[in-house]
């Protein structure tokens, strides 16, 4: 897998690597950490990147930010139920949604949305 993309915001690490596969849709699926402080908090295999997106950009790292950040209340309840009680704890604090503000404030002055 190659390292495409390190963020750093916050006092979080997001990592992006590409899988070399797509699914049916052709969209680019991508392994991710995501880090607080020294802690992995999420890993995954199976982020989707929109095909109209560079995998490798900013706009991809800050597409899967956004699903990072989603808390109580933002989408429905069963999205969190196979959250471990840390990533709760990460769903429910003031980090988290201070993140998502920054994502949305990034989107924003870059036309996302």
């Amino acid at each position: 897998m190659d390292l495409l993309r390190t963020l750093r915001l916050n006092g979080t690490t997001l990592r992006i690597w590409d899988t070399f596969n797509r699914d049916s849709f052709g969209k680019s699926i991508l392994r991710y950490e995501f880090k607080v402080g020294r802690n992995v908090l999420f890993t995954g295999s199976d982020f989707h990147c929109a095909p109209s997106v560079s995998i490798d950009s900013l706009e991809c790292a800050y597409s899967l930010l956004s699903f990072i950040t989603l808390r109580p209340g933002d989408t429905d309840k069963e999205y969190f139920e196979e959250y471990t009680e840390e990533q709760l704890e990460w769903a429910n604090s003031s980090k988290c949604e201070y993140l998502s503000f920054l994502v949305h404030e990034w989107e924003e002055r870059n036309g996302i949305r």
